[in-house]
């Protein structure tokens, strides 16, 4: 495979993980949270993952099978080369992109993970604390004194 080739699959791959990660970020954005649909994107984030950590291998061999390092000076000369500047320079954007998404959804999961744990303690709390003494009265200091006759 040519690096003109090679370039165009990674950053079709990349665009593809970007719009997985801008579902993910809307997906855990809502006020209920749809498991079935997280488990979707994930798998299919991991596919994409493996398929760029595949490309970029590629990229790699045939950048030096054509006499390239692997720095980025040398990467952009291959690409120019490849006359897929603008891709790589794409490829670069994007991936950034993608950097920012991952560490955002990464920030909400956890946001969610802490508020969830929250409201489980708070149930555990409940459900191991009596509301009412042994005569039937509440414990609640405030409903002691509401009276329901008319």
């Amino acid at each position: 495979m040519s690096l003109a080739e090679t370039l165009d699959r990674q950053l079709d791959a990349m665009q593809r993980f970007v719009t997985l990660l801008r579902e993910e970020r809307q997906s855990l954005t809502q006020g209920e949270i749809d498991g079935p649909e997280l488990e979707r994107l994930a798998e299919a984030k991991s596919q994409v993952a493996a398929e760029l950590e595949t490309l970029d291998a590629q990229r790699r061999d045939v950048m030096r099978e054509l006499g390239h390092g692997e720095s980025r000076q040398s990467a952009e000369r291959a690409a120019t080369e490849a006359q897929r500047l603008d891709s790589w320079h794409q490829l670069r954007t994007i991936g950034e992109e993608a950097r920012q998404l991952n560490r955002i959804n990464g920030l909400l999961a956890m946001n969610r993970m802490e508020q969830n744990q929250r409201m489980l303690n708070f149930l555990k709390e409940a459900a191991g604390s009596t509301l009412y003494e042994p005569d039937g009265r509440s414990r609640r200091q405030g409903l002691n004194r509401i009276s329901s006759r008319v």
